[in-house]
């Protein structure tokens, strides 16, 4: 279930972020175009380790997938559906500079060896259905 974070402690202002807490991860739904460019939904892997940042609002499947598989269904989800990641999302990180941040570690640790390979494959393969098949937000 998705709640608000209440206020923010030093300025009182409403947080509008929406979090579903899950052990290891939670998922962020954001609502405000300022910060990404339009409403986002987060995978958050570890303390804030790492941030898998899909376009638009999936509150209810990341829901259905928590539900239906924990964490792996989360992550099989934003594979099936990497087309729609944000493009400042760390998903791409980990295989580029992915030593900065220590993204690859938090990458084995978090997702292990067989899921990032399977990221790194369903990137491959957006890529070679070229630019079509990467929606704009």
């Amino acid at each position: 279930m998705f709640k608000s974070q209440g206020r923010i402690p030093v300025t009182n202002e409403t947080v509008l972020n929406m979090v579903s807490n899950h052990d290891g991860f939670h998922l962020s739904y954001n609502p405000m175009v300022r910060d990404y460019g339009c409403q986002t939904t987060a995978i958050v892997l570890g303390n804030h380790a790492l941030f898998f940042v899909l376009n638009g609002d999936h509150r209810n499947p990341l829901s259905q997938a928590v539900e239906r598989g924990g964490k792996q269904a989360v992550i099989d989800y934003f594979i099936e559906n990497v087309g729609q990641a944000n493009s400042l999302s760390d998903h791409t990180h980990i295989f580029k500079d992915a030593t900065f941040l220590e993204r690859d570690k938090y990458a084995a640790e978090h997702l292990g060896h067989e899921n990032i390979a399977r990221i790194k494959q369903a990137l491959k393969e957006l890529e070679d259905a070229g630019p079509e098949a990467s929606p704009e937000p």
